[in-house]
C-alpha cells in the first residue's frame, strides 16, 4: 500500500489555545436563573443572549466587567482582580448564588477567561456556563493578552499581542516570546525569554 499525502503531511503544531465558536452558543434554558456577564468589546453576543431570554419570559442578572485603559504593557498586580472593574462585585453575587445559576459571559479571551476562573472558583461546573470570546489570540489579530513571565512570575497586560511575537515584561524587563501555550484556568499566555536560545 503506497502512503497518500494525507498520511505524511505533519501534524499542526501542538497549541493550548482556547477554540471559541463564531457564535454565541445558546442558552441553557434548563434554569430561570440566569447571569449575563458583559465585558469589553462585546460584538452583539449579550445583546443576542438578553433577547434569546426575554423571549423566554426570563431576566437574567447582569454585570459589566470593565479592563483598564492600557496603552503600553502594564504590570498586574497580584489579588487587585487585574484592575477589571465589575470583578469584586461579580465574585459576591456569585458566592451568594443558589444551586442551577447559568452563566453567559462575553468579552475580550483574557476577560472571559478570567470570569470562567472566578465561576469555578465559587464552585460552578463549566456545564454551567456559555462563553464567546470576541478577541480571541487564536484569530492572528494582535489583542489584549496577560502574559505570565516564567522568570520573575510577573503578569503582563499587553494591549496589542498575539501568540508567536514578543512583549517586554512588566515585571523583570525582559523581552519575551509569547507561546500558543494558554493556562486557562489563569487567563494568560505563557512568556520566555526570547534571547534564551541565543548564543553569545
Amino acid at each position: 500500500m503506497t502512503a497518500t499525502t494525507a498520511d505524511t503531511a505533519p501534524a499542526p503544531p501542538a497549541t493550548s489555545l482556547p477554540r471559541w465558536s463564531e457564535t454565541p452558543p445558546p442558552v441553557d434554558d434548563t434554569s430561570s436563573e440566569q447571569m449575563l456577564v458583559l465585558g469589553d468589546g462585546d460584538d452583539g453576543a449579550g445583546d443576542h443572549w438578553l433577547r434569546d431570554l426575554r423571549a423566554r419570559g426570563i431576566e437574567p442578572l447582569q454585570v459589566r466587567v470593565r479592563a483598564p485603559r492600557v496603552t503600553t504593557p502594564a504590570l498586574l498586580r497580584p489579588g487587585t482582580d487585574r484592575g477589571l472593574t465589575g470583578l469584586p462585585q461579580l465574585r459576591r453575587m456569585l458566592d451568594t448564588a443558589t444551586v442551577g445559576l447559568r452563566l453567559l459571559v462575553t468579552g475580550t479571551e483574557w476577560q472571559v477567561l478570567t470570569v470562567i476562573a472566578a465561576a469555578l472558583e465559587a464552585g460552578m461546573l463549566r456545564s454551567e456556563i456559555r462563553a464567546v470570546a470576541t478577541a480571541p489570540g487564536i484569530s492572528g489579530d494582535a489583542v489584549p493578552l496577560i502574559v505570565f513571565c516564567a522568570h520573575c512570575e510577573a503578569e503582563t497586560l499587553s494591549p496589542a499581542a498575539t501568540p508567536g511575537t514578543t512583549v517586554r515584561c512588566a515585571g523583570c524587563a525582559r523581552l519575551l516570546d509569547i507561546h500558543p501555550h494558554v493556562n486557562s484556568s489563569q487567563a494568560r499566555y505563557l512568556g520566555s525569554d526570547a534571547t534564551a536560545g541565543a548564543l553569545t
